[in-house]
């Protein structure tokens, strides 16, 4: 129980590791892949990148300097380690989580045991939602963005940023 405890993280690398076994020899012949553990696994998934995100969090948080009355949009929530954290600091913080459809469900019951009960959910693709006129101070966009194609980057920023209020803040990890 230990915050430092990357045991769930390292089991999710090691629920992985069929995927990538032999990975050249696989992508040179016509065998087909084993069943690929995924995001939908999402006992195992958001208890890896709980441990993972609970270690860096822990040590970034003091540095980001929230008010602590702020509204914050937390994109690609995963297991909601951030806001909890953040929530845990800062009780009168407004937050919103939002993560992809897949995982949704999961993400919700760590929500409830990290105290985040009062925030707002949305099951929906970070892609594709609207986020112009949500008048958010803070947008977090942390732990997912190695999974975006380099060149659509800018766009996606941008998409992100209309979600803010004049003067907001996005942070990406």
């Amino acid at each position: 129980d230990s915050p430092a405890w990357l045991g769930p993280a390292l089991r999710y690398a090691g629920d992985m590791y069929p995927v990538w076994d032999r990975l050249e020899e696989r992508l040179k012949s016509d065998s087909q892949f084993p069943p690929t553990p995924g995001k939908q696994d999402t006992p195992g998934f958001l208890a890896g990148m709980h441990a993972r995100a609970s270690m860096i969090a822990r040590s970034l948080l003091p540095l980001l300097k929230f008010r602590g009355d702020e509204k914050i949009s937390d994109i690609a929530a995963g297991a909601g380690t951030w806001s909890g954290l953040i929530h845990k600091e800062h009780p009168a913080t407004q937050l919103t989580l939002l993560e992809q459809p897949e995982i949704f469900s999961g993400m919700q019951s760590f929500c409830q045991n990290l105290g985040l009960a009062d925030a707002n959910f949305i099951s929906a693709d970070y892609h594709t939602h609207t986020f112009a006129g949500m008048e958010q101070d803070v947008l977090l966009y942390f732990g997912a963005l190695h999974q975006e194609r380099e060149e659509d980057i800018p766009a996606l920023i941008s998409h992100f940023a209309a979600g803010l209020r004049p003067g907001g803040r996005m942070l990406i990890l």
